[in-house]
């Protein structure tokens, strides 16, 4: 949980970067927890069809996702992770109002 959310937290340590599967997979668990948002973290990085498939979702899911950059700076001590997540809510809510 953090703040007044809670988040269902998916993490992927494969070889490749994620695609748009693993955010249908972690659709599917968020349609059955009401008001849980998602996140997704990814020591591989992403394709670009996540970002296009977080954007379709927008309406209905809430999905955050932290790169491997951002999680190596999270693990190092130089980013603290609720920081993170409250960095990354404030630009999402940015550009759905822009």
């Amino acid at each position: 949980k953090h703040g007044s959310y809670y988040y269902r937290t998916e993490i992927s340590w494969d070889s490749r970067p994620n695609d748009r599967s693993e955010v249908d997979k972690l659709v599917a668990r968020l349609q059955r927890t009401t008001g849980t948002r998602g996140l997704l973290v990814s020591m591989s990085g992403f394709t670009e069809g996540v970002a296009k498939e977080i954007k379709y979702q927008m309406p209905n899911h809430v999905i955050l996702v932290i790169s491997p950059e951002e999680i190596r700076e999270v693990l190092k001590g130089s980013v603290r992770l609720e920081s993170l997540i409250e960095e990354k809510e404030a630009n999402l809510f940015l550009s759905a109002v822009a």
